[in-house]
């Protein structure tokens, strides 16, 4: 939910992909709404892809309107809470890098995992050098919309 420094490092990353297609950034605060994530992150992008705040969309709403096929989250342990339920029900895959989860958190990380694809790396930096080894995998991959 945040946009932190390593939000903003896979989130260039995949602006200047060729292969995938960011679609949006959802924040806590509103500080940033509506700001172009290629521009405030000094990109050059014909998709002027938007910052949300968490507040003026629900998931689902968000969803409806810019279909994804993966979210990715360097948030916190309460993401969660925001779209993991929802993207469950749609099949969304989630890959997590958040570094600790209570077990709680734990729990229902795991109980997603039977409903939909979940990646979870409590290491951040062993989460990075898995992020861009899956996303050279995920360059590959072919996905179909529901």
């Amino acid at each position: 939910m945040r946009f932190g420094k390593t939000g903003r490092a896979v989130a260039t990353v995949l602006l200047e992909s060729k292969k995938t297609n960011l679609q949006w950034v959802v924040r806590q605060p509103t500080l940033l709404e509506h700001c172009s994530v290629p521009e405030f992150l000094g990109i050059a992008s014909d998709e002027p892809r938007l910052i949300y705040s968490k507040d003026e969309f629900t998931i689902s709403e968000l969803l409806d309107q810019h279909p994804i096929d993966v979210i990715v989250d360097f948030s916190s342990g309460t993401g969660l809470d925001y779209y993991a339920e929802e993207a469950a029900k749609r099949g969304v895959t989630i890959v997590s890098a958040v570094s600790q989860y209570s077990d709680e958190r734990a729990k229902t990380i795991r109980k997603l995992a039977k409903r939909t694809c979940v990646l979870h790396s409590p290491n951040i930096t062993l989460g990075i050098n898995f992020l861009i080894i899956a996303a050279k995998i995920l360059k590959r991959a072919k996905f179909k919309r529901a």
